[in-house]
């Protein structure tokens, strides 16, 4: 799944994979975890077996923590095998937000 902002970032990406890639416009100011993209994640119909569960989680900050969090309580996923990276945060420049990132990072679960 990939989140955007306005309908005109949606672009065309062509891959020789099974991958099935869904855009989810994102709605402004509503809460990272109440987001379209949480509710098409929770719809969401994984092919789920004993231990073949991981994921990668990238982008903005609110959404990362809130993906992460639901992948961990619902498929008690661990570090090993989910990989969340928060690269930025709305309303924080780089050099601001890089303490915070790093130490979303370290965290242990």
């Amino acid at each position: 799944m990939v989140e955007i902002d306005h309908e005109d970032f949606r672009q065309s990406i062509e891959h020789h994979t099974q991958i099935k890639l869904q855009w989810v416009l994102r709605k402004s100011g509503v809460n990272a975890s109440d987001n379209t993209l949480m509710q098409a994640i929770q719809q969401a119909r994984l092919p789920i077996a004993e231990g073949s569960v991981s994921a990668f989680v990238a982008g903005e900050n609110s959404s990362v923590l809130a993906v992460r969090d639901y992948l961990r309580q619902t498929y008690g996923l661990r570090k090993s095998e989910l990989y969340a990276v928060p690269y930025w945060h709305r309303g924080q420049d780089e050099e601001t937000y890089h303490q915070e990132r790093h130490r979303i990072m370290d965290q242990e679960y």
